[in-house]
């Protein structure tokens, strides 16, 4: 059985569609960890993801960024991250990247 711990935090950020024009989002990033036999300390990881997303927020998001799953990969492999998923809320859209054993 896998056990894992999650922190979330909010970013609002634009970027650019398919048809060049600028819009933008507010995402909800879930970056979760997998515990092995000890305890995460959630209230440092928080910190870590929330200093993380702060370079994010309320700017506009690169085009290697464009979409949620790369958004989440991006976080996931400098966060170290298991797992991260981001959800656009309100329109019902969501993405997951998962680290590659």
């Amino acid at each position: 059985m896998a056990i894992y711990s999650g922190v979330s935090g909010v970013i609002s950020a634009a970027h650019k569609g398919l048809d060049g024009r600028i819009h933008g989002h507010t995402w909800e990033v879930i970056a979760w960890w997998r515990n092995d036999h000890h305890m995460v300390d959630a209230d440092a990881r928080k910190i870590e993801l929330d200093k993380f997303l702060a370079f994010f927020d309320h700017s506009e998001l690169c085009h290697e960024l464009l979409w949620g799953e790369l958004l989440a990969e991006h976080i996931g492999t400098h966060l170290k991250c298991d797992s991260v998923e981001i959800r656009r809320q309100l329109e019902r859209i969501y993405a997951r990247w998962e680290r590659s054993e």
